[in-house]
């Protein structure tokens, strides 16, 4: 399992977030027939040969690709939240969708979600993913689920979905992707996390 960095000196981000999500307003272009989507962006990378889907993230595609940055705590703005993050890459055939999460406590009641248009995936850190049937998933952890005697370090999954499952011959302009977490971390509130915007392909 690799701990992908955030900046250029590889160091790894645990800071709070201070400031909510604002999701601006879909523009309506003069003569358009379609509405611009609103909210931040993650470029997808494309890859010539498929990612193995592992859930290590150990690929050097992983390295080169974009991340979501942090994401936000849903229910109270400004709360310390575990570091997690997004990547996606993309092939002719499939979007692959690779995620990082610290976890101090690991628990069979995580979970992260990955919902691309009417389409949702739900990967827990230790029992098999749910979802729409033909996508594949792996999930790799340092820890030990449900164990709060000792200190649990990190999670990480991938989510492979061919194009044919979203209704596509191959990547579009964009499409809109919320990503949530459930965490339940030791001697505090459940903690929802959120990342909520589009994949951009060129």
């Amino acid at each position: 399992l690799v701990r992908l960095p955030d900046r250029p000196t590889g160091q790894h981000v645990y800071g709070a977030v201070m400031k909510a999500l604002t999701l601006c307003g879909c523009l309506a272009l003069l003569g358009c027939s379609r509405a611009q989507p609103a909210g931040p962006s993650l470029r997808a990378l494309p890859v010539k040969a498929p990612l193995t889907i592992d859930g290590k993230l150990e690929e050097p595609a992983w390295l080169d690709a974009a991340n979501t940055g942090a994401w936000l705590d849903a229910t109270q703005a400004g709360r310390v939240v575990p570091h997690t993050v997004a990547r996606a890459a993309f092939d002719a055939e499939a979007l692959v969708i690779g995620l990082y999460m610290a976890d101090e406590d690991l628990q069979s009641t995580d979970h992260v979600d990955v919902t691309i248009g009417d389409a949702r995936w739900e990967l827990p850190p230790d029992t098999p993913m749910r979802g729409p049937v033909g996508a594949t998933g792996a999930v790799d952890f340092d820890g030990t689920a449900n164990d709060a005697r000792d200190d649990d370090e990190e999670w990480a999954a991938e989510l492979k979905v061919p194009w044919s499952l979203l209704g596509l011959r191959g990547p579009t302009d964009a499409l809109p992707i919320t990503f949530t977490r459930n965490d339940t971390p030791r001697g505090v509130p459940e903690r929802h996390l959120l990342w909520r915007g589009r994949l951009v392909f060129r």
